[in-house]
């Protein structure tokens, strides 16, 4: 069973029915991270020993868990809060600050049993369509290299290249936004979200917002960003 091939769902489902370990899923999407992010860039921080623990902690609860995410990886962008964990909002403005408490939607995939693999880059502070200004370099399109994968969420779109293999071409990745979307956190201005998908998968995505608590969020504009898929 190739992990990467499968949905946050079918993964989740395969968790639950004991065919994967959480150990299992958290190694591979970490293994992913270590063959391929140095070409895209699109991680700042890879919590690697925690992602491990906390897939451990996991595991005795698999088989009981009932929410269909128990166990599966998740990124998160980098101006969402995480306890402890460095937010920088890609700036080095803010450096290795670790905030005291979780964003409330970080809060809930932890009730949910998402395991977080780290902080995801992007334009500084947001501001941006390109994912180029981030102190920490720009972010890659996983299908072309040498072109942007859009923005501000450049490193969300960009590390969908790693939930399935480059050798599969455009073609079936375009049939796996959901795959990438549900296994993703970021924030999005609706005005941007049509703009990166044509960029990553050329085909038409609406624009919307979503209801999502924003407390947590590192914004630049409190009416126009808020939480995205």
């Amino acid at each position: 069973m190739e992990l990467r091939d499968l949905t946050a769902l079918e993964l989740g489902a395969a968790i639950k029915k004991g065919e994967v370990s959480t150990v299992e899923a958290a190694r591979a999407a970490l293994d992913a991270i270590a063959a391929q992010d140095k070409a895209l860039n699109a991680f700042i921080t890879v919590t690697g020993e925690r992602t491990l623990e906390r897939a451990e902690k996991l595991q005795a609860g698999a088989r009981e868990a009932e929410s269909p995410l128990y166990g599966v990886p998740m990124a998160i962008k980098d101006n969402i809060c995480t306890r402890g964990i460095k937010t920088s909002c890609a700036s080095k403005i803010l450096g290795d600050f670790a905030p005291p408490y979780d964003a409330a939607v970080v809060e809930r995939l932890a009730r949910a049993g998402a395991v977080s693999l780290g902080k995801l880059n992007m334009d500084e502070f947001a501001m941006g369509s390109t994912s180029e200004t981030s102190y920490y370099g720009p972010v890659r399109n996983p299908w072309a290299l040498d072109r942007a994968p859009g923005g501000s969420s450049g490193g969300a779109a960009s590390s969908s290249g790693l939930c399935s293999p480059q050798s599969q071409g455009r073609k079936k990745i375009k049939n796996k936004i959901t795959m990438a979307a549900a296994r993703l956190l970021r924030t999005i201005p609706a005005s941007l979200l049509a703009c990166q998908y044509k960029l990553l998968y050329e085909v038409p995505v609406q624009k919307m917002m979503t209801n999502l608590v924003p407390s947590g969020i590192l914004r630049f504009s409190h009416s126009e960003r808020g939480m995205g898929r």
